[in-house]
């Protein structure tokens, strides 16, 4: 147990830092080991241990102390836990004297006997829905008198024994659970947010994941603290499929998100998870339900500068459902997402007020289509002349570099001026639409690149094939240089050892001939 329980405050620690949830991952395999190897009968005596002792603890405590300072959600109140289980946990903590510290254990005498026996009793009769729903049902003691490692060890522990439950007791248990966690917004909410993740990390792939994952995003949303999982959120696409969760059910999920990107001043991502949404009604019988929020799609995409694509819009059959109810809106629409200015300004002629109607100004309209009309020019041509630049944008030519030098700073196009020639060379631009004439471009392009890939490697291996012949016709030369290289050196070899012989026979020493002489 102690092992569990350190394993339980580790890997909270190691998912948690600051205030961020780090992760929301799928069942982790070394905990379900734990989960499923410890018999419940003995976590279940452990619980009932620890509640009937937290029963029994006066209010004035300082987990009372704890939670005030957790209240203030700050990295250190949330996150700071210590490597060692308390005593309280401890199935022999009734036999042990209180440690010198703030979750020191009560001595054996401060228990509720008549929860603890009532406890016991359960168990020995196997009737765990029962035990966990008087668990459950004390909650509320469990949060004012615990500490938060105290509470998160506890939740860890009932998420585990529910888990062995049938479908039905477990969904109930889990809802109730999860009602309470969530209860209070104000009240150590990033604890609740972090004991809401425990949970949806030790249930399998089900139904039940889906109804504790919203559960979390309307709790971070709730509680101001959005940040702590939006760093996740990319991953939402296999959450969803992991829960298993419908179509239906997907759809509060989107707009529940696309709430907390607005809140955290990400338009774009929000209007991102708008289309998602609305990506779900696919059927005509259920267009009509989708209808505002498709028209508020089409002037977001109008609206805010950072799209620039928008053609993808155009086959979501809600908003393609627009042209019919709403023909105007879904003109301008297409109108931004492939013509000029041109269009633009004639549409507001005939329709002055209708910008206005939808709570768009023809300012900012005016200033994005020029924009979107620099995309069309980099697209069509390599280099595009200041002139045509003013006409296309009805600026004058003085104005060009400014507008330029914007485009480039938004990404809408890769482009340098050429103020001598006073042309534009556009390296890249962005497509605003990807039709059957941009697929073939690009097949062209990829084509052309395929060719010069080929003729560089025909001319690489030409060379490499002119160089190996090379070294063959240079081989036998080269060896025969070598043969009689060894046969000069073992010339001079033979005539060195042969004068060394005469020296020591003393042929040819005229010292030695003179000493033979002398004696």
């Amino acid at each position: 147990f102690f092992f569990f329980f350190f394993f339980l405050d580790k890997r909270s620690r190691f998912h948690y830092p600051n205030t961020h949830i780090n992760s929301i991952s799928p069942v982790d395999q070394r905990m379900s080991v734990f989960v499923e190897l410890a018999p419940p009968e003995e976590l279940a005596q452990e619980l009932v241990s620890f509640f009937a002792r937290i029963l029994h603890t006066p209010s004035e405590t300082p987990a009372a102390e704890s939670a005030a300072t957790a209240t203030t959600a700050t990295p250190t109140a949330t996150t700071t836990t210590t490597t060692t289980t308390t005593a309280t946990t401890s199935p022999s903590a009734d036999s042990e004297a209180p440690a010198p510290s703030t979750e020191a254990p009560t001595p054996s005498t401060n228990i509720d006997t008549e929860f603890l026996a009532a406890g016991t009793a359960l168990i020995a009769a196997k009737d765990f829905k029962g035990l966990l729903t008087k668990l459950v049902g004390q909650q509320q003691v469990l949060f004012a008198k615990g500490s938060e490692k105290e509470i998160e060890n506890c939740l860890n522990l009932i998420s585990a024994l529910i888990r062995k439950l049938d479908e039905k007791t477990k969904l109930d248990l889990i809802s109730a659970l999860v009602a309470f966690i969530s209860s209070d917004s104000s009240d150590r909410p990033l604890l609740r947010l972090r004991l809401l993740s425990n949970l949806y990390n030790l249930l399998e792939p089900s139904q039940f994941r889906y109804e504790v994952f919203l559960a979390l995003l309307k709790y971070a949303d709730e509680s101001g603290n959005a940040d702590a999982v939006i760093a996740q959120l990319d991953k939402l696409e296999g959450w969803i499929k992991q829960t298993g969760a419908t179509v239906e059910q997907s759809r509060p999920l989107y707009l529940l998100i696309r709430k907390i990107f607005q809140q955290s001043h990400q338009p774009t991502k929000a209007h991102d998870f708008l289309v998602k949404y609305l990506g779900t009604y696919t059927d005509e019988a259920s267009l009509d339900h989708a209808l505002e929020y498709a028209k508020l799609a089409a002037v977001e995409a109008i609206q805010l500068p950072e799209i620039v694509q928008m053609d993808h819009l155009l086959r979501v059959p809600a908003v393609k459902h627009l042209e019919k109810s709403q023909p105007l809106l879904y003109t301008l629409l297409r109108m931004f997402t492939q013509d000029t200015l041109e269009s633009l300004n004639a549409f507001h002629k005939a329709n002055p007020d209708f910008l206005a109607s939808v709570g768009l100004v023809y300012e900012e309209c005016l200033t994005k289509m020029r924009l979107l009309s620099l995309a069309t020019l980099g697209a069509e041509q390599q280099e595009v002349p200041y002139a045509l630049v003013s006409s296309t944008l009805s600026i004058d030519e003085g104005e060009v570099e400014g507008w330029i030098v914007q485009a480039i700073s938004t990404g809408i196009l890769d482009a340098k001026m050429d103020q001598i020639r006073r042309v534009v060379v556009i390296n890249s631009g962005t497509q605003r639409v990807f039709t059957q004439k941009q697929w073939e471009q690009l097949y062209h392009s990829l084509s052309e690149w395929r060719d010069n890939t080929n003729n560089l490697l025909s001319v690489i291996t030409a060379r490499h094939a002119a160089a190996g012949a090379q070294s063959s016709s240079d081989k036998p030369h080269y060896h025969h240089q070598q043969h009689h290289h060894h046969q000069q050196r073992h010339h001079q070899q033979q005539q060195h050892h042969h004068h060394q012989k005469q020296q020591q026979h003393g042929g040819n020493n005229p010292r030695r001939n003179n000493n033979k002489q002398h004696n």
